[in-house]
């Protein structure tokens, strides 16, 4: 078990989160739970309420970092001066899946408990992310077309909801079958079939 605080005003948002994250990651989002939470960290579920009413809450900042983490994938991905825009976009779909077989990112595992809660403000937050997210792969598609990679009479707002919808069903067909593939192996095929419909 975790150590156990003491003094729970010791005890840090970051904490919190990265309790849920793990439980998330390794036991579903449907685990993390405040009584969960604080076993994890050893505590009273007492403690986590300064910091969080519950659970709605807590899932609340995750998708705050859900966010950050899907920007951060493309910003990295975009570091590369010299790839071409298909290939940042694959780049940082790539890191994501990477980030979540590692079990260091569990934003599209969150997006699946935000759904099953049906809270309507989690699912207005989530939306305004998924949205944000498929504007920036429209972007870098967009990027491809004036590059002259992307054929110019593709939707690009459709391929970009593909693309999400691509991801976020790996991630819960894997869930399904208790991590039984690798995310990144069934990622190539996708690919492979969407590059082609997409690229000159």
């Amino acid at each position: 078990m975790a150590k156990r605080y003491q003094d729970t005003t010791a005890l840090e948002e970051a904490q919190i989160l990265d309790a849920a994250r793990k439980i998330v990651a390794e036991s579903g989002s449907e685990h993390a739970t405040v009584a969960n939470i604080a076993r994890e960290l050893g505590i009273f579920e007492t403690a986590i309420y300064p910091h969080f009413k519950g659970k709605k809450e807590i899932l609340s900042l995750l998708i705050d970092h859900f966010e950050d983490s899907l920007a951060d994938g493309i910003e990295r991905a975009s570091a590369d001066s010299h790839a071409s825009p298909l290939e940042v976009l694959k780049n940082a779909l790539r890191n994501h899946l990477s980030a979540i077989k590692q079990g260091r990112d569990v934003s599209f595992q969150i997006v699946s408990e935000a759904v099953s809660l049906g809270n309507k403000e989690l699912n207005a937050k989530t939306v305004h992310v998924i949205d944000k997210y498929e504007k920036g792969i429209e972007h870098l598609l967009t990027e491809g077309v004036k590059s002259g990679d992307v054929w110019e009479d593709i939707d690009l707002e459709a391929a970009a909801t593909c693309l999400f919808c691509l991801i976020q069903g790996l991630v819960n067909l894997r869930v399904l079958s208790n991590n039984s593939f690798d995310l990144g192996e069934k990622f190539e095929p996708l690919w492979h079939l969407f590059s082609n419909t997409v690229i000159k």
